[in-house]
């Protein structure tokens, strides 16, 4: 069970080594005693050995599952470390755009009182900004000191 989820109550956590060690131990446990069976009461050998080759397979499929489960669980781990590292980004770039933002709007409501001031009427004060802003653009700078 990963840090992420929560078990629910009553649940109980085993460790996926343990499951295949007990597999394993369970599967030449039962193998052992069915050699053991089919010497003592004279069983037919090939029913030994296709029960013998159905443990064998079984123990397989069980540890064929072991490691797919093992191999998603660190896919999944390597994907939230990626999504977080992804958020953590995306929210620093959320935070720069946003400075942006407040710095243009800032520096155009500076150019629009300045515009205020010096025009007659409120379209003037308008074209008055959109030169201030064009020139600005064209200097490449924001800065109307030094455009």
């Amino acid at each position: 069970m990963s840090n992420n989820e929560k078990a629910d109550a009553g649940s109980v956590a085993v460790s996926w080594r343990l499951i295949a060690g007990g597999s394993a131990i369970i599967a030449i446990a039962t193998i052992t005693a069915l050699i053991i069976v089919s010497a003592v009461r004279k069983v037919d050998t090939i029913s030994v050995v296709a029960l013998s080759l159905a443990i064998v397979a079984f123990m397989t499929q069980i540890m064929v599952f072991i490691t797919q489960t093992w191999s998603t669980s660190r896919l999944n781990a390597e994907t939230r470390g990626f999504l977080a590292e992804l958020r953590t980004r995306s929210l620093g770039t959320e935070a720069m755009l946003n400075r942006q933002v407040d710095k243009l709007t800032d520096d155009l409501m500076g150019r629009a009182a300045t515009a205020r001031k010096q025009a007659s009427s409120p379209a003037e004060a308008r074209e008055l900004v959109r030169r201030d802003v064009q020139r600005a653009l064209s200097a490449g700078t924001s800065d109307p000191a030094r455009s």
